[in-house]
């Protein structure tokens, strides 16, 4: 209800704007998927009955969670608008989880029926690999007739991992219901305490619901936030977000083909600009490996991409100016830098050539993975018993070999050619099972294939 102790909350923190920010790194990495929403039908009750407006409830846990960095084992509702959950009461400072921000109300509270928007939890699994999940049933909106729009969704709480899944289930919303955005806010808040009026930031979900981004914002400017998501979050649609741990991230480039080609290594050495160290181009020098090779391994969080450049020197103007979005991303301004997609784990580039998207191998022998597709021909294609292999290269390969794989990317046929550059292979085909293959053609570290069609 827009008299609530939330509402009067947030309209009184956007004029707080001297108030003191906590702001830092968002510590967590997420992802977007679906999976089937499944309601939980023998829950515990957390309103028991009652019809609530912006409820005032608390829920055990379970088990210890750590939310930014502090340790929560029941989570509350404090008089919020929407299901936001903190790990302290009214008079406690505490991370908050917004999993729908949006005016939601019981759909009984008006008729005088009892609740027809039941909050339940549960507790399931077993130690140290414990889940809750808590879950709002069919609850509607204080803007809209509640027989007209209503939303389901859950909160699960993973134990040791401290995982965050916001998960939804079936919804209809007919009106606008979320205020100045087309959706529900939906992220989380590093700090809340609302009896000093202390407040952090808002992590938040923006743009398509199937592939959000994340941004933020002081929690003072949530109220009147305008780009959340673009919508409703689909039934299925899971937001999940797992505590980021820090992985090694290898980078090596090779500079033999600027040597070959008349130039030099800078005196300075190779260095690297990305994200990950301000973009400055004389901060991080490489190691020489003494082969041609510069190697820089450095630790960052998991689950993000890296952009960065390989600089000859200390200065932009000793960059790199050739890479292309084989390698790259567009930073919006026809200016491609180099990616580097990071999970879970330690990662690492390819050796990449100064300049250009593949190896200095691959450069300099004039074969490539598009030399290696454009010289390999399929015929008859369609076949049944025999087809013949061409292969025609610019030069010549010392180490040629190819492969037959099925659609799993097995392996079913290996021949070492040897030292070629043109030559008519042929392969029977009469005992493989009717399906779709892949020819494959290998040189090093290089490969390239194309489909074939056994009858």
């Amino acid at each position: 209800m827009r008299h609530s102790v939330l509402y009067s909350f947030f309209a009184f923190i956007f004029c707080l704007f001297s108030m003191n920010m906590q702001a830092q790194d968002f510590p967590y990495s997420f992802s977007a998927f679906t999976d089937t929403y499944t309601p939980i039908t023998n829950g515990i009750s957390v309103n028991n009955g009652q019809a609530w407006d912006d409820p005032d409830f608390a829920a055990p846990i379970g088990f210890d969670f750590e939310l930014f960095g502090g340790t929560m084992n029941t989570i509350y509702w404090n008089g919020f608008l929407g299901a936001i959950f903190m790990g302290g009461d009214y008079y406690s400072a505490s991370p908050a989880i917004a999993v729908y921000g949006s005016d939601l109300i019981d759909r009984g509270y008006f008729s005088g029926a009892g609740s027809l928007s039941p909050i339940v939890f549960e507790l399931v699994g077993t130690a140290p690999n414990r889940i809750f999940k808590m879950e709002y049933q069919n609850a509607g909106f204080y803007d809209e007739d509640p027989s007209l729009s209503y939303v389901n969704f859950q909160l699960w709480l993973y134990e040791t991992s401290n995982v965050i899944e916001m998960r939804y289930g079936e919804n209809s919303v007919v009106s606008p219901v979320h205020g100045y955005s087309n959706g529900p806010k939906i992220g989380l808040i590093d700090l809340v305490d609302i009896y000093t009026y202390d407040f952090g930031t808002f992590y938040y979900l923006n743009g398509n619901t199937g592939d959000p981004s994340i941004q933020e914002v002081d929690v003072y400017d949530y109220y009147y936030l305008t780009d959340a998501l673009d919508g409703e979050p689909v039934d299925g649609q899971v937001y999940r977000f797992a505590p980021a741990v820090s992985v090694n991230a290898t980078f090596t480039v090779d500079m033999t083909k600027v040597v070959a080609d008349g130039g030099t290594v800078s005196p300075n050495g190779i260095h690297i600009a990305g994200n990950f160290q301000g973009w400055d181009p004389a901060a991080t020098a490489m190691n020489d490996n003494g082969d041609g090779t510069w190697t820089y391994t450095t630790s960052v969080t998991s689950n993000q991409d890296l952009l960065y450049k390989f600089v000859n020197g200390t200065t932009w103007v000793d960059a790199e100016i050739n890479i292309t979005l084989d390698c790259g991303i567009d930073d919006g301004n026809g200016n491609i830098n180099r990616v580097l997609s990071v999970g879970d784990t330690d990662v690492e580039t390819i050796s990449y050539c100064f300049d250009y998207c593949e190896t200095c191998t691959e450069i300099i022998s004039g074969i490539n993975q598009t030399t290696l597709a454009n010289g390999l021909e399929i015929f008859p294609n369609p076949a049944s018993e025999m087809v013949q292999i061409q292969i025609q290269l610019p030069e010549v390969s010392e180490q040629l070999q190819l492969n037959v794989l099925n659609m799993l990317g097995q392996c079913l046929y290996q021949q070492k050619l040897g030292t070629v550059q043109n030559m008519l292979v042929e392969l029977p085909i009469k005992n493989l099972p009717a399906g779709i293959y892949q020819i494959q053609l290998v040189d090093g570290g290089v490969s390239a294939s194309k489909t074939l069609i056994k009858q």
